[in-house]
């Protein structure tokens, strides 16, 4: 706190002069500042507060012991009490399990017996079965085997009679007829031809017979004899006379006409033509046909069907003349499905009935772009088979060859492999053009 005084004398030019002190501290440097605060607020100490560190790091280690030490106790003693739960519960487990065990080792075994019995019952009826199946289709082959085989048995014999001229022929095989009529014991009946049908066709019993004398003056090479052999036309036409009569009245209730097969017909997809050689040729097209409506095509309906087409064929002037041809084409039907198109009664009468029965010369049987595996079913077939039969059944992988071998005219549009040119068969020009 400074404090001054003063005197003075006034004149123009005054003048004044004084003195004064100050007791106030001289201001201090800034160093000194500096260590003036410094001494007003004053650091920690480093080794006392290392000391204090040191001692609050053994009271938290204390303590961490401690905690430890309980933690470890009660844990242990959890898994004392958790160790004897399980124990408990394992032992009630394993006592459950073990007559679980007991109970389902008893009921296995019960049913092991049980089903002991029953394998060994069906293994004996499977065993019956499947004989009894193998004998079938050993007895459905070797017949198959001998129909083929009638083929090569339709040889003239030395002894046979042959006649010149047609008339000749008809009369001599009506006498021949007539001579056998009472020697027939077994259904003598069958000479009368009632089930055959000549008038769904316009025919006559005459030309019934006139189609058997044109297929008899054929020999196995499918040359034309200068003679009629009356005694091969006469066992042709002995078997054929069986074969109706044994079909009761199936082919007669309903009468066998071109309505009561038009529904098999189609379904079938069966097709007729002829080709650049004046021969009748029969298409199957299976590749494009509805197999399961095949499959389900009553027995009888299909029967029917095939024996309509096999008179058509039969009473057919150029069948009678040039023979007849079969083209089939299975596309990539399985070897089963294929197999079990139709059942094996049904193709075996089929068999019996176009190869064994009917006069009809089949010149040749295109197999066309099949699954392999019909190669390997023929390979089998072929060695059982005479030799007319082995030369007249031909595979082809290639069906547009047929073009060349029939002629485009005949092919019917969209047969696989081929560019055909006919629009309506046959059968639809002449029968169901009007359906």
């Amino acid at each position: 706190n400074g404090i001054g005084s003063g005197s003075g004398s006034g004149s123009d030019n005054a003048i004044g002069s004084g003195n004064g002190t100050n007791d106030a501290s001289p201001s201090p440097s800034p160093q000194a500042s500096i260590g003036g605060w410094t001494s007003k607020f004053k650091l920690p100490d480093t080794k006392q507060a290392s000391k204090s560190f040191s001692g609050f790091s053994k009271s938290f280690r204390s303590f961490g012991n401690n905690f430890g030490t309980t933690l470890g106790a009660s844990t242990k003693k959890l898994g004392d009490q958790m160790g004897a739960s399980t124990k408990m519960l394992g032992d009630q487990m394993g006592a459950s399990t073990k007559k679980l065990g007991d109970q389902m080792g008893a009921s296995t075994k019960k049913l092991s017996e049980q089903m002991g019995v029953s394998t060994k019952k069906f293994s004996d009826q499977m065993g019956v079965s499947t004989k009894k199946l193998s004998e079938s289709t050993k007895k459905l082959f070797n017949d198959s085997v001998a129909t083929m085989k009638i083929v090569d048995t339709d040889a003239n014999i030395q002894s046979d009679i042959y006649e010149k001229t047609e008339a000749e022929a008809l009369q001599t095989l009506k006498d021949m007829i007539e001579s056998e009529r009472p020697r027939t014991t077994k259904r003598p009946q069958k000479w009368n031809f009632a089930t055959a049908p000549t008038t769904t066709f316009g025919k006559s019993r005459d030309d019934l017979y006139m189609a058997f004398i044109r297929w008899a003056r054929v020999d196995e090479a499918g040359e034309h004899l200068e003679e009629y052999n009356l005694s091969k036309a006469f066992r042709r036409l002995a078997a054929y006379a069986t074969w109706m009569d044994n079909t009761g009245r199936d082919m007669i209730d309903p009468p066998l006409t071109s309505e009561s097969i038009q529904d098999a017909w189609k379904t079938w997809n069966v097709k007729l033509s002829y080709d650049k050689g004046g021969r009748v040729v029969v298409w199957f097209d299976m590749s494009s046909a509805d197999l399961k409506k095949i499959k389900d095509v009553p027995v009888l309906d299909s029967l029917r069907l095939f024996l309509w087409l096999s008179h058509f064929i039969l009473f057919d002037p150029r069948a009678q003349t040039h023979g007849v041809i079969f083209v089939e084409t299975l596309g990539q039907s399985g070897f089963w499905d294929s197999m079990n198109l139709m059942q094996p009664k049904l193709a075996m009468k089929l068999d019996r009935l176009t190869i064994g029965t009917m006069p009809i010369h089949a010149r040749n049987i295109y197999i066309c772009e099949s699954p392999q595996w019909t190669k390997l079913v023929i390979s089998v077939i072929k060695p059982f088979l005479g030799k007319i039969m082995r030369q007249r059944i031909v595979t082809i992988q290639n069906a547009n060859l047929m073009e060349d071998i029939l002629g485009k005219e005949c092919i019917p549009v969209g047969f696989p492999g081929c560019k055909g040119e006919l629009e309506k068969d046959v059968l639809w020009a002449a029968y169901f053009a009007g359906h």
